[in-house]
């Protein structure tokens, strides 16, 4: 009990002795109130592009292959997790959550809050060098809620990173500063000359409408525009030595902008351009996409804005300044961004080739794509390349010398079986002095059932002899044949005695199994039973393993007698 529920168990005990014997007491009597909030995360964590899943109190083991991100040492991934208010009242101030290894904060989510008795799942992205640490997530980090308990707001797994990340493990990448903040604040303006004059604003959240009069130039049903927007630091410490910023229209990129860097406390604004279709798009600009930057706030590095494009995107317009087409000499690593005053004009030359590809389910697939100047099959290296599969974001890789970008991928669960489409994307770029238009190649990707395999035992004594009404416990695993032997979580195993079903187990996060079974009553002495995984839409049924013999002891029962026509016989049971 509590010492408010105590304290009000007395005031009621006292009103209750002062009544009976006629002493007036105030109508100001404390009333009770609903039991206070209470946040906590009761289930556990998900990590990676395959969905690794532990629950508080235990482990995951990641590879490259869960990173959506991977550089100078540092892996990306996504995170999922539960938060509950198991209390009796609602979270009545916003409060944050953080994601911590070894001190330093991997990520933050503010403004959230919780109804009484609801939950809710919450997304982000972290960055982990490789190596073993403790992985906690700290609940209500401020203590802005009251809570009746707040010894539940700390949990926490193990976490073991394999893997380069992009660098040197004989040369670990020091722990990068924790105190940058990289945040959009004020808005984009779209059309106009570079630097935005003459261009149509919002501020991050809002609306624009566009119009064919507000690109620079249009082919094949695209507009192309200028873009500014601004990104501040508003962190204590600078943001570096570099990070990438992109900008999206709904899944697609559209430009990106690369080699960043800001002190604490500065503000610049970045120009650069994006091609468009016609119609509405969400226009996201993600800074730091590729979590180069330990921050004191992963949450604030998104933002979006609604655009329509009412146009056809095919007519020459009539621009409202004018178009210089001669090439301009631009710096390499000034990426896209163009210097001031200057007009800068993508040229379609850059190709992208895409080759098919397929891979089983659990099972680590190389996807790449070449990039090239189609006007002298130059390959064109130190570009971005985004890969996606059907709606999953597969990853970025860079092109190599020879204009390739690789990576390696882990087809997951949440492909359906069979063809997929996909697909490679670069956003426009500045290379030798040249503009090079937004690029993207489709293909085909085939998502392969996977063979899988059953392990089956039961702790029995050596004799294997079990008595009626014993309780014995049938165990084992459901994993892939893959090299990891990923475990097939939350699939049905099948149990049969002689044939016959019993109940059924489902596999767990890491593909374990285990069900207590009763001995019945009425079993034949010598009696087997097999497990059996009859396969599904993403794997294939597994070989059955061998079955399991057993020796039934029934239990002794008294003598039994009956008379019949005078002859006495007595029952014996075994």
């Amino acid at each position: 009990m509590s010492i408010k529920e105590n304290m009000l168990r007395k005031k009621i005990i006292l009103f209750s002795i002062a009544t009976s014997i006629g002493i007036a007491f105030s109508s100001s009597i404390a009333i009770a109130a609903p039991a206070a909030a209470d946040i906590t995360s009761q289930k556990g964590i998900t990590i990676g592009a395959g969905g690794k899943f532990a629950s508080w109190g235990g482990a995951i083991s990641l590879t490259e292959a869960d990173a959506i991100s991977q550089s100078n040492g540092k892996c990306g991934f996504n995170v999922s997790y539960d938060m509950e208010n198991i209390g009796g009242t609602s979270t009545a101030q916003p409060f944050k959550n953080r994601l911590l290894a070894a001190g330093n904060v991997l990520s933050e989510q503010s403004m959230l809050s919780l109804n009484a008795g609801e939950t809710k799942q919450v997304s982000t992205q972290i960055s982990l060098a490789p190596g073993s640490a403790t992985l906690q997530l700290s609940l209500d980090v401020d203590n802005n809620v009251v809570e009746s308990n707040e010894k539940n707001n700390l949990v926490a797994i193990k976490i073991s990173m394999d893997g380069k990340c992009g660098g040197d493990p004989l040369k670990p990448t020091p722990t990068q500063p924790t105190k940058a903040d990289l945040v959009s604040l004020k808005g984009i303006t779209v059309g106009g000359a570079v630097g935005g004059a003459g261009g149509k604003f919002s501020a991050w959240n809002g609306n624009l409408i566009l119009s064919t009069a507000d690109a620079f130039l249009h082919d094949g049903g695209q507009c192309a525009f200028n873009v500014s927007y601004d990104i501040s630091n508003i962190g204590t410490v600078a943001a570096g030595p570099s990070f990438n910023n992109r900008l999206y229209a709904d899944a697609d990129v559209v430009s990106q902008q690369s080699g960043l860097s800001l002190n604490a406390g500065e503000t610049t604004q970045i120009n650069t351009q994006m091609s468009l279709k016609p119609g509405a798009h969400t226009l996201t600009l993600w800074v730091d996409a590729d979590n180069h930057i330990a921050e004191s706030n992963e949450s604030n590095n998104k933002t979006t804005v609604k655009v329509g494009l009412d146009s056809n995107c095919n007519a020459t317009p009539a621009p409202t300044t004018p178009v210089d087409t001669t090439p301009k000499s631009i710096p390499l690593g000034l990426s896209d961004t163009a210097k001031e005053g200057q007009t800068q004009q993508y040229l379609n030359r850059s190709q992208l080739t895409l080759p098919n590809a397929s891979g089983l389910f659990t099972y680590k697939v190389t996807l790449s794509a070449t990039l090239q100047d189609k006007q002298n099959s130059a390959p064109l290296s130190g570009i971005n390349i985004h890969f996606k599969i059907g709606n999953v974001d597969a990853g970025s890789a860079a092109t190599n010398n020879s204009g390739v970008a690789t990576i390696n991928f882990t087809v997951p669960e949440s492909l359906p079986t069979g063809a997929n489409t996909l697909t490679a994307s670069a956003a426009g770029f500045t290379k030798n002095s040249q503009y090079y238009a937004p690029s993207t190649a489709t293909a085909n990707f085939d998502a392969v059932k996977a063979p899988t395999t059953l392990t089956f035992q039961i702790p029995l004594p050596a004799s294997k002899v079990v008595e009626e009404k014993d309780t014995i416990t049938l165990k084992g695993r459901l994993h892939t044949n893959s090299p990891e032997k990923t475990g097939v979580s939350n699939r049905k195993i099948i149990f049969l005695v002689n044939g016959q079903p019993i109940p059924h187990a489902m596999t767990n996060a890491n593909g374990d199994y285990s069900i207590n079974w009763k001995v019945p009553v009425g079993l034949i002495i010598k009696d087997f039973i097999s497990a059996q995984f009859e396969g599904d839409g993403h794997y294939l049924s597994a070989p059955e393993p061998s079955q399991i013999d057993f020796i039934i002891k029934h239990k002794q029962l008294p003598p039994a007698t009956v008379n019949t026509q005078g002859i006495h016989i007595q029952g014996i049971y075994f």
